[in-house]
C-alpha cells in the first residue's frame, strides 16, 4: 500500500501522475464515498473534500494529547489560597499590632490621687506633677527622643 499521506499532498498539488491519481481517486471511492456520490462531484468539491481529509489525517496523527484541567477546580484552588493568604496576613496583623499595645501597657506608670489628696511626683525626664485629687496619671518608665506622652484623667499642675 502506498503512503496515503504523501499521495493525499501530493493530489492536493497536483504533482501525481496518471497512475497515483487513479490509484487515490479508487481509494476514495473505497473509503466511506460511494462511486456515483463521489463520480458526481464536480472538480472544485472534489479537491474540497480531499483537502477537509487531509486536515482531518493530519490532525489525527499529530495532535498530542492535551491535559484539560476544568476551570472550575482552578478557580476553587485558587479561591482556597487566597483565602489562606487573607487569614494569615490578618492574623500577623492582629498579632503585631497587640503586641505593640501589651509592650506599651506594661511599660506604663499610673499613678492615682484619691479624693481630697494631691501628689506631687517627679517623672523620668526630671519634671514635676503635681496630682489633684481624684485624678489619674500614665506614663511611660523611660521617653524617647523629644517626644513626652503622658495620659491625664483629671486635673494636674507641671513644672517642665
Amino acid at each position: 500500500m502506498k503512503d496515503i499521506k504523501s499521495l493525499l499532498e501530493r493530489y492536493l498539488n497536483d504533482t501525481l501522475s496518471k497512475e497515483e491519481k487513479i490509484y487515490i481517486d479508487n481509494w476514495l471511492t473505497e473509503n466511506e464515498n460511494p462511486a456515483s456520490e463521489w463520480k458526481q462531484l464536480k472538480y472544485a468539491e472534489r479537491q474540497q473534500f480531499i483537502s477537509n481529509l487531509h486536515i482531518d489525517i493530519l490532525n489525527a496523527i499529530n495532535l498530542p494529547k492535551e491535559k484539560i484541567i476544568p476551570l472550575r477546580r482552578t478557580i476553587i484552588w485558587r479561591s482556597i489560597a487566597a483565602s489562606i493568604i487573607f487569614l494569615l496576613s490578618a492574623m500577623g496583623w492582629f498579632i503585631w499590632n497587640n503586641k505593640k499595645v501589651v509592650n506599651q501597657q506594661q511599660d506604663l506608670i499610673v499613678f492615682n490621687s484619691k479624693k481630697d489628696q494631691k501628689i506631687q511626683l517627679q517623672l523620668t525626664d526630671g519634671s514635676i506633677v503635681w496630682l489633684n485629687g481624684s485624678s489619674t496619671i500614665r506614663y511611660p518608665k523611660t521617653f524617647s527622643g523629644n517626644t513626652r506622652e503622658i495620659w491625664l484623667d483629671g486635673e494636674a499642675y507641671f513644672d517642665i
